[in-house]
């Protein structure tokens, strides 16, 4: 540097060493990041294009160890992530395990509410097993990955693809109750609603053809969702036509003469008849149990099962035998149609691209005054860090965290660079993470002449703007009627409470 030319005079160059002295030194900053008041440095990690977030939060925390294990904590530093995206996975995937959970209980206790047969339990068990475990083959063979769309689609279908297995083995129980051998049974049952469930399938695959066409954003958003739809919804009918029968027929069993059910020791007068007297009294409390059970719940619901199917069947044959012959038919056609399209349009929720998500994460934008330097946007994070320390100086389940406003802070992070100054914050608790909005907007009092935008990050977004966020910029020549616009632009939008500037 001290040879470099800077001019020349009379012919002659002058050198750097000629009119100043060159000596090694530090850049003069020009931002500085903070965490919960510390200064730190700041390092961001992107992932290739095309790389599992899992692989590369998993390869990264194993760098993170080994950093903090060795050169870092000689140096005595640590480097710490402040957040992982794999969480939303993780969160999602425990989703479907719930849902696949939930959907069994709850078909176990319809089944046994409706059919009264436990062995239809082991059926519809194996059914949502297959067809889940189907779908994730599917999605293999496909080269589709286990993101976060395709396991909400998997969490959406569980409801859709335990349908075919209900229809299914209640038909096949029907007809075994009615006498029909399990074979038979299964066999003609099978294939009397094969033909249904293959419609009403195909109708469910045909929804989703469409989505699978689209192109752009929303097609990468959404062909994920249909196919991990249509991969389970589509076995769970292979499944309802070929499992399901076969299972039934292993399972079902035509009661042997003279042998007892178990259902028979809870609600047979004659069970316990000859039985020692310690049996007769250990089957005391389940028999009561399964008589209260039978008065105060199975019957009600016979009760108002019979009931809605007569009122149904009656208001068929009037409408289809009764006196009101085919005007009063179409009036009632009408009436239906009309009643649906009115409550549809009157229903109808608010129409957005993206929804925000429950992303863990508030961001929050200061503009400070024209004019403000380095030191002073220092003096503006040290106000705002000392307004929020009662929210992160504190253990979670203490006596005064439960008499604070908002949610206790996990994180706080505060960064200025050049003009730009934003700060950062997550909850301890993830689900109340869009009460510290209200929080960081309150910090605006504290800082006179700061202008400060805070909102919850959405899930589909990598920064502040995106999501519901609609970005207005003015250019101009004249920077003072550039400022006068956006006052008035503000002052505009400050009047709708809907609306968060």
């Amino acid at each position: 540097m001290r040879e470099v030319i800077v001019a020349r005079r009379d012919g002659n160059p002058v050198y750097v060493r000629d009119v100043a002295e060159g000596v090694k030194g530090h850049k003069k900053p020009d931002g500085f990041v903070a965490r919960f008041g510390d200064f730190c440095i700041a390092v961001n990690c992107q992932r290739a294009i095309g790389a599992n977030v899992l692989d590369v939060q998993e390869q990264l925390a194993a760098s993170c160890r080994q950093l903090n294990e060795g050169l870092l904590k000689q140096q005595g530093l640590e480097l710490i992530q402040v957040y992982d995206e794999t969480e939303y996975i993780y969160s999602s995937r425990q989703l479907v395990v719930d849902n696949l959970v939930e959907g069994a209980i709850l078909t176990f206790f319809t089944l046994l509410l409706f059919l009264r047969n436990g062995r239809s339990t082991i059926i519809i068990f194996i059914h949502i097993l297959v067809s889940t475990i189907g779908a994730f083959l599917a999605m293999k063979l496909m080269g589709r990955s286990l993101n976060v769309p395709a396991l909400g689609g998997l969490a959406f279908a569980v409801g859709m693809l335990v349908d075919n297995a209900i229809v299914m083995l209640e038909n096949i129980f029907r007809r075994w109750q009615l006498g029909d051998s399990p074979m038979t049974a299964s066999v003609r049952g099978a294939a009397e609603v094969t033909g249904a469930l293959l419609n009403a399938t195909i109708a469910n695959l045909v929804v989703f053809l469409p989505v699978l066409m689209i192109k752009e954003e929303a097609g990468q958003l959404f062909r994920d969702i249909a196919l991990a739809i249509s991969a389970s919804v589509g076995l769970s009918m292979l499944v309802a036509v070929t499992v399901v029968p076969t299972a039934a027929m292993r399972l079902l069993r035509t009661p042997e003469p003279g042998r007892k059910r178990l259902v028979d020791w809870f609600a047979a007068p004659d069970a316990l008849a000859g039985q020692p007297a310690w049996v007769k009294a250990i089957w005391a409390a389940p028999r009561l149990i399964w008589k209260l059970l039978h008065r105060f719940v199975l019957d009600p619901l016979d009760w108002v099962g019979g009931k809605f199917v007569d009122l149904t069947v009656g208001f068929n044959r009037f409408m289809m035998q009764g006196p009101l012959g085919a005007l009063g038919r179409l009036a009632m056609v009408l009436l239906f149609v009309g009643g649906g399209v009115w409550l549809t349009y009157a229903l109808m929720p608010k129409v957005e691209y993206l929804p925000t998500g429950n992303r863990n994460l508030v961001m929050g934008i200061l503009i400070p005054p024209p004019g403000y330097n380095l030191n002073q946007l220092r003096e503006m994070g040290e106000t705002v860090e000392k307004e929020l320390l009662p929210f992160f100086d504190v253990d979670p389940g203490s006596p005064e965290s439960k008499n604070l406003e908002f949610p206790i802070i996990e994180d706080f992070f505060f960064v200025a660079r050049a003009r730009s100054v934003f700060m950062g914050i997550r909850a301890n608790d993830p689900t109340r993470v869009a009460q510290l909005v209200p929080l960081i907007q309150s910090v605006a009092a504290k800082l006179p002449g700061t202008f400060v935008v805070a909102k919850q990050s959405s899930l589909f977004e990598q920064n502040i703007t995106g999501g519901r966020t609609n970005e207005i910029e003015i250019t101009g020549p004249e920077l003072t009627k550039l400022v006068e616009l956006g006052g008035q632009v503000l002052g505009q939008v400050m009047p709708h409470p809907e609306i968060d500037p």
